[in-house]
Order: C-alpha cells, then structure tokens, then sequence
C-alpha cells in the first residue's frame, strides 16, 4: 500500500515538473500571430528588398538604403537610452548621423541567404542566438512601435495624437520582421505600402539586454 502511494506521489511530481514552463525559452511579446502569408513568400520583390536593404547597410550606402525607404512613411529607429525602448522617425537615413547620435552604426556582414522561418531568438544568459542566419517571419506581425507608444503614454499622456497611433497601428499589420544574426544583428521591418513594399523600421534595441 506505501509502495503504490509513493508511486502515485513520483508520477504526480513527474507531470508537474513537465508543466512547469521552460525559463530559458524567451517570450515574444512583441509580435502576434498572423496568418501564414504565402504570397509575401512566393513575392520576389519582398525577397529582393531584404537582400538590397543588407546589402546597402553592409556597404554603408546611403543613397542605396534610402532608395528602399518611400517618402510618406520614412524611417523609424527603435533605440534604448535607458530601460525602455523609444523611436524616432526621420525622412532620409545617413550613416553619419547615427539615432541616437553617441551610437555608432555598426558594421554588419553576412554570408547568409535569406530563410522565411521563425525568427531567431538571443539568449542574454548565454548571449547567443538560438540559431544563426538571415530570417524573415511571415506568420507573425511586429507589434513593437504600439508597446512602446502605450508605456510612453502612461507618463505623457499627450505626447501621441490619436492620428499617429492610428497610423502606426495600421502600419504594423503590413509589416514583417527581419533579423540578420550576428554580434551586432541587424534587425528591421518590412511594409506593404500601395501594392510595394518598403523598410519601414531599423531596431536598434532588439534582443538587447541591458534592460
């Protein structure tokens, strides 16, 4: 009877520790799910935009990069002066006048062709990446930009019009992720915007982990 009682306690500590959730796999909060876009796969412009966007950021082109960038929608950079993220939107991009001023663009290589797959996640523990590469996600959307406008408007809460969040809101649901690993990744977003797309957003604070 003790024997079958001491069995009935390991098998019910054994499914308890089998639910416990895993603290090293890292929460994406800052995306939601999509549904699987085939078409953005299949499109060869979405293609060719991530490898010219790399391209041009690896030979520190600006006149290349900024051709990626459609005049009405700009550039956001994400970036972190502190514990939490911020952004600021600018019109044309140059490599010599870095968001925020006292960080310098890093250089940014790869050898890597581009895989439409979950995207790569970075362990602050281990400070790796859970897998290396070029990686553009089409089942999920960046919900970044909204988090941030949303902390910032707990302490200003004037500081957004409702037009902008109205438009940043819109500009997420068109908008993909794309991560180049590596020790200083580059991470930006794609947007669809009158039937092309465009970079729309360069993160600096991604998979930081200073915070």
């Amino acid at each position: 009877m003790r024997s079958t009682s001491l069995l009935m306690l390991v098998a019910l500590f054994c499914c308890m520790s089998c639910n416990q959730p895993n603290n090293k796999q890292k929460e994406n909060k800052d995306s939601v799910a999509n549904p699987l876009r085939v078409d953005v796969i299949a499109n060869n412009e979405v293609q060719h935009l991530i490898d010219s966007f790399v391209k041009a950021y690896e030979q520190r082109n600006d006149a290349a990069v900024n051709q990626l960038i459609h005049p009405d929608l700009g550039l956001t950079i994400i970036y972190r002066p502190g514990v939490a993220d911020t952004f600021t939107k600018i019109e044309t991009f140059d490599f010599k006048k870095p968001i925020p001023a006292y960080y310098a663009y890093p250089e940014a290589k790869s050898s890597y062709n581009l895989t439409f797959d979950k995207l790569p996640d970075y362990d602050c523990a281990t400070e790796k990446w859970n897998k290396v590469g070029l990686y553009c996600d089409t089942t999920v959307r960046p919900v970044q930009l909204s988090q941030i406008v949303a902390f910032e408007l707990e302490f200003e809460p004037h500081k957004y019009a409702k037009e902008q969040i109205t438009e940043i809101q819109k500009s997420e649901k068109d908008s993909y992720r794309v991560i180049l690993t590596g020790e200083n990744p580059l991470v930006f977003h794609l947007q669809k915007y009158n039937d092309n797309w465009y970079v729309t957003v360069l993160d600096r604070a991604y998979g930081g982990c200073d915070a």
